[in-house]
C-alpha cells in the first residue's frame, strides 16, 4: 500500500461542497489574487507602456527605451511612484474574483473527484485490484487525471474574468481612460 500523504489526510472524509468549504477556498484565491496583483502591477504597466508608445517603436527608426528607462518616466511623470499602479482597480478586482474563482472550482472539483471519479471507478472489492506497485501506479494516475480534469474546469471558468479585466486595465493603463469605470462603460456601450 502506498504511504499516506498530507493530501490523503485531508480528503479522507467525504468531500465537503458547503457553503463554508466554498468561501473559504474563495476567499484564499481572493486573497492570493490581491497579493499577486499589488506585487506584478507594476512590470505589467511598465510593459504595456512600452508597448503602446510610439517611441518604442522600431519601426519609426528610433531606438526602443529600456524598462527601466520607462519605469523612469512613469515615476517623473504627475503621480509619481503611484503612476506605476495606474489602472490598479480593475485588475484588482477581477483577479482577486479570478483566483478565488480558481480556486474554488479547482477545490470543490479535486474534493469531488477523489470520492466520486467516474474516470476510475474501483473494483467490487474497492480496493483498485492487483497488487500494491500496480494500485499505487492506478494511484498516481488517478490522482493526476483528478488534478487534470479539476485544473480544466478551474481554468475553463476564468476565461469569463480574464478576458474583460485584461481588457478594462490595458485601456486605462495606455492612457485611453482615466478611471475604470470610464473604460467599462465605454466597452459596455460599444
Amino acid at each position: 500500500p502506498r504511504e499516506h500523504t498530507h493530501a490523503d489526510a485531508s480528503t479522507s472524509s467525504p468531500p465537503s461542497t458547503s457553503p463554508s468549504s466554498i468561501a473559504v477556498d474563495m476567499a484564499c484565491g481572493m486573497a492570493a489574487g490581491v497579493a499577486y496583483t499589488v506585487t506584478a502591477h507594476p512590470f505589467d504597466t511598465v510593459k504595456v507602456a512600452m508597448q503602446s508608445r510610439k517611441n518604442s517603436s522600431t519601426s519609426s527608426g528610433t531606438t526602443p527605451k529600456s524598462a527601466i528607462a520607462v519605469t523612469s518616466e512613469i515615476i517623473k511623470g504627475p503621480r509619481g511612484a503611484l503612476g506605476l499602479f495606474r489602472g490598479l482597480t480593475a485588475p484588482l478586482v477581477g483577479y482577486s474574483i479570478e483566483a478565488g474563482v480558481n480556486y474554488a472550482a479547482f477545490n470543490q472539483a479535486r474534493r469531488w473527484l477523489e470520492h466520486n471519479n467516474p474516470l476510475f471507478p474501483p473494483n467490487d472489492d474497492g480496493s483498485g485490484g492487483g497488487d500494491a506497485s500496480s494500485s499505487s501506479k492506478r494511484s498516481v494516475t488517478r490522482h493526476l487525471a483528478e488534478c487534470a480534469v479539476s485544473g480544466a474546469l478551474g481554468g475553463s471558468l476564468l476565461s469569463l474574468v480574464v478576458a474583460p479585466t485584461d481588457l478594462i486595465k490595458c485601456r486605462v493603463q495606455d492612457g485611453q481612460f482615466a478611471r475604470a469605470s470610464d473604460a467599462i462603460r465605454d466597452v459596455v456601450v460599444s
